[in-house]
């Protein structure tokens, strides 16, 4: 008995797991991005609310990496000082 296995049909199987699971980690890391937006926005003081309006995410490297963050000058020193800011 023997077993033929085509070199092609192989790396055409590994093409397509690859797509699938590029396409898997992409809905992972919006969704937990959307996550983190969420948690962040529900954590900043409001004062007139541009501060949390900012926050947003920003998809960036083919889908495979988000940042969350605010372009709002005075962000960081909200996030560092704030005496709201949890102690983790």
């Amino acid at each position: 008995m023997s077993i033929k296995v085509e070199i092609k049909s192989v790396k055409q199987a590994l093409r397509a797991l690859s797509i699938k699971s590029d396409a898997l980690i992409r809905i992972a890391v919006n969704a937990t991005s959307l996550e983190l937006e969420s948690a962040a926005k529900k954590l900043t003081p409001v004062d007139t609310g541009r501060l949390r309006a900012s926050i947003t995410q920003l998809n960036t490297s083919n889908g495979m990496i988000n940042e969350v963050g605010s372009k709002v000058k005075y962000a960081k020193k909200v996030h560092d000082t704030h005496p709201t800011k949890p102690n983790f």
